[in-house]
């Protein structure tokens, strides 16, 4: 499917927020469940862990779902890549 800029960045955009608010449910869900806990102590790398997981699903899932998504990504991914490639503009440069 091809999808113009426009469409690609609002895919993006939801499959990045469906992403964030499918961890802040897993948070909230426990907290419902588990009142009597006071914290949320977890190990950072159980953390990278888990965000890693939802993102991954979230990702296979949109890909074989959503019309345009592997194109969206992909486009996403090397628009990312080109980001960091480019120098950190220095207004000091301009003559």
């Amino acid at each position: 499917m091809d999808t113009g800029p426009q469409i690609r960045k609002e895919l993006c955009d939801r499959y990045h927020e469906s992403v964030m608010e499918a961890e802040a449910a897993f948070w909230r869900t426990l907290k419902e469940k588990f009142p009597e806990a006071h914290k949320g102590e977890l190990p950072p790398s159980l953390l990278a862990t888990l965000y890693s997981c939802l993102e991954g699903t979230a990702r296979a899932w949109a890909i074989e779902n959503v019309p345009g998504m592997v194109d969206a990504l992909a486009l996403e991914r090397m628009d990312l890549q080109t980001l960091a490639a480019e120098p950190p503009y220095d207004d000091r440069d301009q003559t």
